[in-house]
C-alpha cells in the first residue's frame, strides 16, 4: 500500500483524491467508470490500485468519471485536491432574482432567435 505519511502534502492529497476516484468506481461500478473513460477495467482498476504501476488517468477520463459522481463525491474529490494548496472549495452562491432573469432572456433569445428577442423586448417595455 502506498504510504500516505511518508509524502508531501501535494502527494498526499492526490492519493486523497484516488481514493475518492475508487470510491466513485467501485460505487457506479467498474464497467459503467471503464466505459465512460473508454479506457478497459483492467487499466481503470490499475490506475486506481494501491500499487504503485505505470497506468494513470487522465484529465479527460477522471472529468467522465466525476460527471457520474453525486455531487457530495465531487465536493469530497475537489476538497482532497485543494487542500494541498491550502485551500477549500466555496459553495456557488445562489443566482438573485436579477441574476435568474437576466439568464432567463439571454436563452429566450438563444433558443427562439427573433422571436425570442420580440417577446423579451415586449416585456422590458411592461410598466
Amino acid at each position: 500500500m502506498r504510504d500516505l505519511f511518508e509524502c508531501d502534502a501535494h502527494t498526499r492529497a492526490r492519493e486523497s483524491a484516488r481514493l475518492v476516484l475508487r470510491a466513485i468506481v467501485y460505487r457506479i461500478t467498474g464497467k459503467v467508470a471503464a466505459a465512460a473513460c473508454g479506457l478497459s477495467e483492467s487499466h481503470l482498476s490499475t490506475a486506481l490500485g494501491d500499487r504503485a504501476s505505470d497506468r494513470y488517468l487522465r484529465d479527460e477520463h477522471i472529468d467522465a468519471i466525476l460527471r457520474l459522481a453525486t455531487d457530495a463525491e465531487r465536493a469530497e474529490y475537489w476538497t482532497a485536491r485543494l487542500t494541498a494548496y491550502g485551500l477549500k472549495p466555496a459553495a456557488v452562491a445562489p443566482r438573485t432574482p436579477v441574476e435568474r432573469l437576466a439568464r432567463l432572456e439571454e436563452l429566450a433569445i438563444r433558443r427562439f432567435g427573433a422571436a425570442g428577442a420580440e417577446l423579451v423586448d415586449e416585456e422590458r417595455s411592461r410598466p
